[in-house]
C-alpha cells in the first residue's frame, strides 16, 4: 500500500504549488490521485499474488501450489497437474474479465435507455439543499428556504446544485466512497478523500 502513500505525497506537493488554482483543478488533482493510487496498489497486488504473467515471474499462489504438490517420488505425476491447474485458473480469469466487460456494456446501454432528466423538489424534511442520483438527478430544496432568503441567493443555491449535476458529482462520489471502503485502513486515502470533498464544494 506504499503506492497510495507515495501518490498522496505527490498530490500534497501539487496542491501546495497550485494553492491559488481554481477549485476544479485542485479537485481533479486530488481525485486523480485517489484513483491512481488505488489502481497502482491493486495492480501490484495482482502482480504479486494472482497474475504472474503481468510480472513474468511465478506468483505467490503458484509457489504454494508447487510446494504442496511437490514430492520427490511422484514429481513426474504432480507437476503436470500443477501446470494444468494454473492453466485452468488463467482461463477462468480471462472469462471473468470478458464477462465483466459484457456487464459494463449492459450497464451503459441501460443507462442510455433510461435517459437523462432533472427534477427539482421542495421538501419539509430536508435541512439543506442536496443533489441525489446521476441517471435522473434530483435536487431537493428545503421548503423553509423559499420564504426566508432573497430570490438571488436561492438562484445561487440552485446554480451550485446544478454544477454538481453537470459534473456528475454524485456518480464520482460513489466511486470515491467505494475506493475509500477498500482502503479504509490507509490514512492517505482518507486525506485524499477529504481534499476531494472540500474542493468539490468549492468548484
Amino acid at each position: 500500500v506504499w503506492q497510495l502513500g507515495l501518490v498522496a505525497m505527490i498530490c500534497w506537493l501539487l496542491l501546495t504549488v497550485f494553492r491559488d488554482a481554481p477549485a476544479r483543478r485542485r479537485y481533479f488533482i486530488a481525485y486523480s490521485g485517489l484513483v491512481l493510487g488505488a489502481l497502482w496498489s491493486g495492480y501490484t497486488f495482482l502482480q504479486l499474488a494472482w497474475l504472474p504473467e503481468l510480472a513474468g515471474t511465478p506468483s505467490t499462489a503458484d509457489h504454494f501450489l508447487q510446494a504442496a504438490l511437490y514430492n520427490e517420488q511422484t514429481i513426474d505425476i504432480f507437476v503436470p497437474a500443477a501446470e494444468q491447474t494454473s492453466s485452468w485458473f488463467g482461463f477462468l480469469i480471462a472469462q471473468i474479465y470478458w464477462l465483466g466487460i459484457a456487464w459494463m456494456v449492459g450497464v451503459c446501454w441501460y443507462a442510455l435507455r433510461l435517459g437523462y432528466g432533472l427534477q427539482i423538489r421542495l421538501s419539509t424534511k430536508a435541512l439543506e439543499p442536496v443533489t441525489l442520483g446521476f441517471l435522473r438527478p434530483l435536487i431537493i430544496i428545503p421548503y423553509s428556504l423559499v420564504g426566508e432568503i432573497p430570490p438571488a441567493q436561492l438562484e445561487a443555491i440552485l446554480w451550485h446544485e446544478l454544477g454538481h449535476v453537470s459534473r456528475n458529482d454524485y456518480f464520482f462520489n460513489l466511486i470515491q466512497r467505494l475506493l475509500l471502503s477498500f482502503f479504509f485502513f490507509h490514512p492517505a486515502a482518507h486525506w485524499l478523500s477529504r481534499q476531494i470533498d472540500r474542493e468539490r464544494e468549492h468548484a
